[in-house]
């Protein structure tokens, strides 16, 4: 069954359009999506589990469940904050952590053991995305003064600089194959989503005439209506791009082919509708 995953305006998680969970069902299968906030859905590998952020125990921790709401699990126990959750092939979980003081990015097993920190450099880090084939992970950090993308091998050795803007690059989702990397940023005031190859080079827009000059990503804009396009992820396939964007009022959920063109709304709906992720199987 094809599906995409994605937040709502209260921040709650969703499994939508293609699949619309039963809200009364998941609660009796032990989720609660009007109940405190789980947000940062991250689909395992296989499509049998979703890894994922809540609050619901007190701080923000990493939890898992079945993608029907049901054995939810939770891997985290920690008095800082546990966020932004992505799974590699080979089943372990990346996640950013400010416990040690700043948000640097750590590495865990699929049951929550064996954590062990990757970065160390001064800075905010996170957003970690890994590599189809494992072995690589692209992150984001402000090490170097703002931020910007960066790739570094699965152990947190071999770092690499891929973006030098003086505006914000963040969000990296590597293609597919392995070969491109997009990424959202504001530059020149604006908010949209690029492209580049895997080693920082032929950097492309592909939401140009599609954004309206900002302050920042919640900030007013100098004339009409703030219009955005970030959080991009890639279909199984690498055909399609699903993203979100307030270019028609309110957050929504769109899709557009790797160049750019062909946009499709896909969400309808006067909450806000964000982070929308593809199931492995599209």
């Amino acid at each position: 069954m094809r599906m995409l995953l994605c937040g709502f305006a209260v921040n709650i998680l969703f499994v939508g359009l293609a699949l619309s969970q039963d809200i009364e069902e998941m609660r009796r299968r032990g989720f609660d999506p009007t109940g405190p906030h789980s947000i940062y859905a991250e689909w395992s590998r296989d499509g049998t589990r979703l890894a994922f952020t809540s609050d619901r125990d007190g701080n923000r921790e990493i939890y898992v469940m079945n993608v029907d709401g049901s054995q939810v699990e939770r891997l985290t126990t920690n008095d800082a904050i546990d966020t932004t959750v992505r799974w590699s092939p080979d089943g372990r979980i990346a996640f950013d952590s400010n416990r040690s003081g700043e948000f640097k990015l750590y590495v865990m097993n699929a049951d929550g053991s064996g954590v062990r920190r990757l970065t160390s450099e001064a800075g905010q880090e996170g957003t970690a995305e890994w590599s189809p084939d494992g072995r690589q992970i692209a992150f984001t950090s402000d090490r170097d003064g703002n931020r910007e993308i960066y790739r570094m091998t699965d152990d947190g050795s071999n770092v690499r600089r891929l973006t030098n803007d003086p505006a914000v690059d963040d969000w990296p989702r590597w293609s597919p194959d392995g070969k491109m990397i997009l990424f959202s940023a504001i530059r020149d005031g604006r908010v949209g989503i690029w492209l580049m190859d895997a080693e920082g080079r032929n950097v492309r827009e592909l939401t140009q005439g599609h954004r309206m000059n900002v302050l920042g990503p919640a900030a007013q804009t100098t004339g009409g209506e703030l219009q955005v396009a970030v959080a991009p992820d890639w279909s199984p396939d690498g055909r399609r791009i699903v993203f979100d964007s307030t270019r028609d009022g309110n957050w929504e959920i769109y899709t557009m082919a790797v160049d750019g063109s062909d946009v499709r709304r896909l969400t309808h709906h006067e909450a806000d509708d964000a982070r929308a992720k593809w199931s492995p199987d599209g």
